[in-house]
């Protein structure tokens, strides 16, 4: 089975102020710092859509300390979302619909140049992608495997993939690859995991993924990924699952920000992907 992930990390109303601004709640492992002045959609529950920006509550910088100004962003403390509609009060805003629980989807800003990729949501909907796109190029061919295909929908609140028909031996998650110091990812290159905080990826198939990327002379690297990071193999583990598993992935720049890949990281995964299913 290969698993990718389609859930991403967001933000949530978690109140109306006085003044009609939002109070926001983090989806997944968003940082307050890596939102601020970022747009906005506020989508409610009635199906309506709101623009809006996340600024501190006092925004100006020419009216403010310096020391409010330097003060680090937090949803907690001086984050709020200003909707872009005509409200200046609590009832004001609740009138356009807008209520606690209301998703908040950040602007992805998608550029591609000279074979950048910048976007938020790389992780994973960059993999989503390829996956997608290498079963639209089958055209009826038949893998040499077995393979099912799965969609998980809860890996950036920690849920994951839980559970896997009985009969499947192998999971092989594709996330992104985080680069960084101490780290061997790199955008140009495909990742195969050994081990990331939560576990250490099984040997033997682990070997079986390295003997394939050094056969097809696949532009590749070993790396490890601590102290926090997981993929949607970590649950079904905890869950008492009897398989092997592994991870790969494309390298990633800023990841849970706005992330950067290159295009030659995404073909070298789609290379591997082809010769893994297709031998």
């Amino acid at each position: 089975m290969l698993v990718v992930h389609c859930d991403t990390v967001g933000l949530m109303v978690r109140s109306l102020n006085s003044d009609g601004t939002l109070t926001a709640y983090p989806i997944g492992g968003l940082g307050a710092s890596s939102v601020e002045y970022e747009f906005v959609k506020i989508h409610t529950r009635k199906g309506k859509v709101f623009f809006g920006s996340v600024l501190k509550h006092e925004s100006c910088v020419h009216v403010n300390s310096q020391e409010y100004n330097l003060s680090p962003a937090s949803f907690e403390k001086n984050l709020v979302i200003h909707v872009m509609e005509n409200t200046a009060s609590r009832a004001q805003t609740e009138r356009l619909g807008i209520q606690v629980g209301d998703y908040i989807a950040i602007e992805p800003k998608y550029t591609f140049q000279n074979g950048f990729i910048s976007s938020r949501f790389l992780d994973d909907k960059a993999a989503v992608a390829l996956i997608l796109q290498l079963l639209i190029s089958l055209s009826g061919k038949v893998p040499t495997r077995n393979v099912h295909i799965l969609f998980s929908m809860y890996e950036e609140i920690g849920r994951r993939c839980n559970a896997v028909p009985d009969y499947i031996e192998d999971v092989v998650s594709i996330d992104i690859a985080c680069v960084g110091t101490n780290q061997n990812s790199n955008e140009h290159k495909m990742s195969i995991f050994t081990f990331d905080s939560k576990n250490m990826f099984h040997y033997n198939l682990t070997n079986e993924l390295i003997e394939i990327a050094n056969k097809e002379k696949i532009d590749y690297v070993l790396d490890a990924f601590t102290p926090d990071y997981g993929t949607d193999n970590d649950c079904l583990l905890l869950a008492g699952c009897d398989i092997r598993n592994a991870a790969i992935g494309f390298g990633v720049l800023g990841s849970h920000g706005f992330e950067r890949t290159h295009i030659d990281s995404l073909r070298q995964l789609d290379l591997f992907l082809r010769k893994y299913l297709f031998g």
